[in-house]
């Protein structure tokens, strides 16, 4: 008997292990919701200042690098895509549990909701991350359809039969670089002009949806129990958002002056943010880096005048060096971007020079004059290749601007453990290893990202780069013989 209740607990045991490992794996990880509650709540306790909520208008349009860069403050964008606000009190009410800002930043875009729940995939996204507890029960609770609640509350019925599985689902948030230092931020890097709307006239007050009202009101009196000051914030809008939310943020106003909380409507003052339409959007409800860098000033700028909110940045607490690789991380996303969008050789060498950079050259082919002496000086310049580096045949691999390969075949994954294989004096060896012939033949060499054949041009100068801090693959570009440059399809 013994013996029988022994190996039930033996296979229950690995019953258990087998199916909480099926489930990490299955477990949706989106980055606009779950992994910005789940990472927060894996932070050091009482170690943020000001913590910033609401929806993508907040963790897009509220930049915690610049918040580091500019003020020293270390902040957290703890938000969901289209977060209601149910959720909102939710996420404050959970991580109240973990940290003491001095400031709570509340983004009211939300505010014009006139339901009482949202599409599946948001309600997944702004309640799964949260980890188990009463207070996420009742947010489950508040935010799904009683038809499925059951569904919610257990979650594997939502994401039991994913067949989009990727490596990023085995790892720790594999989709964000440099996951565990995040802050919650999310980089867009579009440009879509938009127009402005003049709201000057503007003075009627809409009436909140019910269940809007009572959980903005509880996140007053939740402040106000913790004795935290509160600040709301209206993110500026491209037209048709500013007439649309302008009512509502009105309304939001006088219950703002009510409770002697102070709203910075970003809408009422473009001139002052500096906000240019033409290049600092996005699309109509997000900002691009352009302009999110002006909004967060602006907000930041009124949090430092009204708020003791401490500099950070020389403060000999280890925690706070997750920041400054928070900051990294995203200054190589802007300059990968602006490496994307080159499409002028002769600015594009001059981009290559990042030390983070890992760049493969491959000639196959002969490129016409006068392209192919100022391809050779720009090659010799800003990659430090030898003269005659553009003649058909040559292959050459650059770390940092220092050639650490040169004719062969070269392949590499796209994450940064695999990149770093094939970085410093090993890589030769490396790439003998996976059968380099030493031979010159045009056409012969292998050029490959996660499997995938990225040569460009079938004749003229291939090249791939790769951002070693990020893990990732950054561009792959082709320059065909009369020197125009060709992108890959993506």
């Amino acid at each position: 008997m013994k013996r029988n209740l022994l190996g039930a607990a033996i296979f229950l045991c690995i019953a258990a292990f087998l199916f909480s490992r099926w489930a990490g794996a299955m477990q949706y990880k989106y980055g606009d919701g779950i992994a910005g509650i789940d990472i927060f709540c894996d932070q050091p306790k009482n170690k943020m200042d000001v913590i910033v909520y609401g929806p993508s208008t907040a963790f897009e349009n509220i930049n915690t690098a610049v918040m580091w860069r500019e003020y020293g403050v270390a902040g957290y964008d703890l938000c969901g895509s289209v977060q209601p606000f149910w959720n909102i009190y939710y996420f404050m009410k959970e991580s109240l549990k973990y940290q003491t800002p001095k400031v709570m930043v509340v983004e009211m875009s939300t505010v014009a909701f006139d339901h009482n729940y949202i599409d599946d995939s948001r309600i997944i996204k702004n309640n799964y991350g949260m980890p188990w507890s009463l207070d996420k029960v009742k947010s489950i609770m508040i935010s799904s359809p009683r038809s499925k609640r059951v569904d919610f509350l257990l979650e594997y019925p939502t994401f039991h039969s994913r067949t989009d599985l990727s490596k990023n689902d085995f790892t720790y948030y594999g989709e964000i670089t440099n996951a565990r230092d995040w802050k919650g931020f999310g980089i867009n890097c579009t440009v879509t002009p938009q127009k402005a709307a003049d709201l000057s006239n503007v003075t009627e007050r809409a009436k909140l949806y019910p269940k809007v009202e009572e959980y903005l009101r509880k996140i007053i009196a939740l402040a106000k129990e913790r004795n935290i000051p509160l600040v709301f914030t209206a993110a500026p809008h491209g037209h048709d958002l500013m007439v649309a939310y302008a009512k509502y943020y009105n309304t939001v106003a006088d219950i703002a002056k009510e409770n002697d909380i102070p709203f910075l409507n970003g809408n009422l003052h473009l001139q002052e943010i500096g906000m240019d339409y033409n290049t600092d959007f996005g699309d109509v409800a997000h900002m691009n880096p352009s302009g999110n860098t002006k909004w967060t000033r602006y907000v930041m700028d009124y949090l430092k005048a009204h708020y003791d909110i401490p500099d950070r940045r020389e403060d000999s607490d280890p925690y706070y060096r997750s920041y400054d690789v928070m900051l990294h991380d995203y200054e190589n996303h802007i300059a990968d971007d602006k490496l994307q969008k080159c499409t002028d050789y002769r600015t594009y060498f001059t981009l290559l020079q990042s030390p983070e950079y890992f760049v493969t050259v491959s000639v196959d082919g002969n490129i016409a004059e006068p392209h192919r002496s100022e391809i050779n000086r720009l090659m010799m310049t800003y990659l430090h290749l030898p003269d005659g580096c553009v003649n058909a045949g040559n292959l050459f691999v650059t770390d940092g601007g220092k050639v650490v390969h040169s004719d062969g075949r070269v392949t590499f994954n796209q994450n940064r453990a695999d990149i770093r294989y094939y970085m410093g004096n090993p890589v030769v060896q490396q790439a003998r290893n996976m059968g380099v012939d030493g031979g010159g033949v045009v056409g012969g060499r292998l050029l490959k990202v996660n499997g995938r054949d990225v040569k460009v041009v079938p004749n003229g100068i291939n090249i791939t780069v790769a951002d070693v801090f990020t893990g990732k693959v950054v561009d792959v570009v082709g320059i065909d013989p009369n020197g125009t440059m060709r992108k890959q399809n993506k």
